[in-house]
């Protein structure tokens, strides 16, 4: 299979194994559209297979009925003798979304699917005690209950102490889901647990490191309608960049943050067991927040502007300075003698940080829709995944796709490094589309205060 364009794929196999029919299936011919899911909050994939029965033998012994499995094989096709990287992946059929009849001998069947560590994930019950890390305990729980190690992106571990938990009738990723929030780096960066098509490993990451890292791509992925309307026209290397659909946010809404208390608030920490008046009062500041975010070298010096404008004031007083909202919450210390509790690991602080961060990282988000070759590899050349840094430019309306780079108006709003924090894998009709949500705390350029 020779490559023409950069949106080229080549899906090698998707055979069904069902345990009540003793031989494998094989649908290769009969997919028109498959579509895979990743999300750096979820530690397993989901997709949809959409498939074209005209009525032959392939499916006519098939009732799905949302136990079957899938093995699917794909890669990009060979460049100039480069070997292509193949993703191997197992998932679970979970139910039929659609069965429409197109006509009297056709009909299109729309399945939704589940990584089978996912699948197997509903059927565990957990109930026992774990001590240690926070990546310790995700480490021995997906281990034992869904039989995957987990692969640490970031260097060194959690800044949270250890300590103990009682797993109350849980399934295995639900535990992977409560721990993550007790796991902090440094002052409040949060972590992610999440899964790739990249491995079979459970992948551990925190955004601080995700934030000081360099954008994976020398070429950045750059969007104006001219290059968009010859998307398919160049070489394979220059359409590989070309963003063909991109989609801000609706926009912050700096009241919804006050709201929350993610602008300023004072919060107070009350144990009930050493007693009623034993309590911790934190403010919280956001634009303290972003200076600090840049001193661990979270903003980097080219994004240097805020999503938040510090120079606001309402009655003469800065938005940031007034205790918008009084939090309370409820801590239950020193349950176990000798060891920390779920409670006694995160301090307020770092807790109302990693809340706030996320909160501001859901207010600057891109979603652009782009060739797909970059995201699955070859020998020699890594792919572009989740999580990694991706540098995004996006044309002012004045210029013109084939200007130079010194004479180019970039968006400056729009325009800089973005992490991915979801992938949409799209392979249909002879095309390999990835349709990636992106997010970043600051702009190169606006009308807010330079940190």
């Amino acid at each position: 299979m020779s490559v023409t364009t950069a949106y080229d794929y080549k899906l090698i196999s998707a055979v069904l194994s069902i345990d009540r029919i003793d031989r494998p299936i094989d649908i290769t011919t009969v997919i028109s559209q498959l579509d895979i899911y990743e999300d750096v909050n979820k530690p397993f994939l989901v997709g949809n297979l959409i498939i074209l029965n005209d009525n032959s033998s392939i499916i006519s012994d098939i009732n799905f009925i949302g136990t079957e499995k899938i093995n699917i094989k794909l890669s990009l096709p060979p460049l100039e003798g480069v070997t292509p990287t193949v993703i191997d992946k197992n998932f679970i059929i979970t139910q039929i979304e659609k069965n429409v009849k197109s006509n009297n001998d056709a009909s299109v069947i729309v399945l939704e699917m589940i990584e089978d560590s996912g699948y197997r994930n509903y059927l565990e019950n957990v109930n026992k005690v774990y001590d240690g890390s926070g990546t310790d305990i995700v480490s021995n729980c997906v281990e034992e209950f869904i039989g995957k190690t987990v692969d640490l992106l970031d260097a060194g571990g959690s800044t949270t102490n250890d300590f103990r938990i009682i797993v109350p009738n849980w399934h295995p990723f639900e535990v992977v889901s409560w721990v993550q929030t007790l796991m902090v780096k440094e002052f409040g960066f949060p972590y992610y647990f999440y899964s790739t098509i990249h491995s079979d490993k459970i992948m551990r990451n925190n955004l601080l490191s995700m934030l000081q890292r360099p954008a994976v791509n020398k070429v950045p992925f750059t969007f104006s309608t001219s290059a968009a309307a010859g998307a398919s026209t160049g070489s394979i290397s220059s359409q590989s960049f070309v963003i063909n659909d991109l989609n801000s946010n609706k926009g912050l809404s700096v009241l919804n943050k006050i709201r929350e208390g993610n602008v300023g608030s004072t919060n107070q920490s009350i144990n009930i067991v050493a007693n009623s008046s034993s309590r911790e009062e934190i403010p919280f500041d956001v634009y303290e927040m972003f200076k600090t975010i840049k001193s661990y070298g979270g903003i980097k010096t080219t994004q240097a502007h805020m999503t938040y404008d510090s120079k606001a004031t309402i009655n003469n007083k800065k938005l940031h300075e007034y205790n918008s909202r009084r939090i309370s919450e409820i801590q239950v210390n020193g349950v176990y003698e000798g060891i920390l509790n779920s409670t006694d690991v995160v301090a307020l602080s770092q807790k109302l940080t990693a809340k706030s961060i996320n909160s501001w990282m859901e207010s600057s988000k891109v979603t652009i829709r782009v060739p797909g070759r970059n995201f699955l590899g070859t020998a020699g050349r890594d792919p572009i995944k989740l999580g990694d840094n991706i540098d995004i430019r996006v044309l002012s309306a004045k210029n013109t796709f084939n200007q130079t780079e010194t004479e180019v108006d970039y968006d400056k709003g729009q325009s800089g490094e973005y992490i991915i924090q979801s992938i949409r894998h799209m392979f249909s009709f002879q095309k390999y589309h990835v349709i990636a949500e992106c997010t970043k705390l600051t702009d190169e350029q606006n009308a807010n205060e330079k940190i």
